[in-house]
């Protein structure tokens, strides 16, 4: 899994999500959480700084494959558009919709990937 820029609560989160979808998937809830079948590494590099299909990968389109087997219709080469921005924690494109974890800072929208990172940055600016 990508991961730059992660602080031990994000990396913790990180590791619960994949471990919860991959007994999801499996359907298996309690054997990931007994046995050691899995184990979820997160490699430190930046989002965007991981390729395959001849094209960058970001953290939303590995995700995409991972639990969709299927990549998103966008063209990630193009960087973040109007309906996405940049989370400023762990450097995810997120897309903003209705959903998303927005907050104003100083009359300009900050978007996030998760409340973790929404309450990093807070933290950061007390």
């Amino acid at each position: 899994m990508p991961g730059g820029n992660l602080n031990d609560a994000m990396r913790s989160e990180l590791i619960t999500r994949v471990t919860r979808v991959l007994a999801e998937v499996l359907g298996d809830h309690y054997r990931f959480y007994q046995d050691p079948i899995a184990w979820v590494q997160i490699v430190e590099a930046p989002d965007g700084n991981l390729g395959a299909f001849g094209r960058v990968m970001r953290t939303t389109d590995i995700l995409a494959l991972a639990v969709h087997g299927e990549l998103p219709e966008h063209n990630v080469d193009e960087g973040p558009s109007a309906v996405t921005a940049i989370d400023p924690i762990c450097g995810m494109t997120v897309s903003l919709t209705d959903e998303a974890i927005v907050i104003d800072q100083d009359g300009t929208k900050v978007a996030f990937c998760s409340t973790t990172c929404r309450d990093t940055f807070l933290a950061e600016r007390v």
